[in-house]
């Protein structure tokens, strides 16, 4: 289980987390459970860029509002940016989604 959390005071840019999600959704970090970090200059187009998503509009435990992720072995993120600036990606304990 990996949890990651930056200091509030972290520079990540979209850019920085785009370069992230794509290596998540290549098979890296395979342990992560939930990645937060304060963001700059947030660009929701920047974000997901070369990254297919499908917009989140109902309840989970995490959030409410949210983008789905979704790797080749089934595995899902939902990606959520709070208007503070703080960056939530939280991996799902089991396949929830059936796109």
């Amino acid at each position: 289980m990996l949890h990651l959390n930056f200091p509030l005071n972290s520079s990540l840019t979209s850019i920085n987390i785009n370069t992230f999600l794509k290596h998540w959704l290549a098979g890296g970090s395979p342990r992560l459970i939930l990645f937060c970090a304060k963001t700059v200059n947030f660009d929701l187009d920047a974000l997901f860029d070369d990254i297919n998503v499908v917009l989140v509009e109902n309840f989970r435990q995490y959030t409410s509002f949210g983008y789905d992720l979704r790797r080749e072995d089934g595995v899902t993120a939902t990606v959520f940016y709070r208007p503070d600036g703080e960056m939530i990606i939280a991996v799902w304990p089991e396949i929830v989604c059936h796109y």
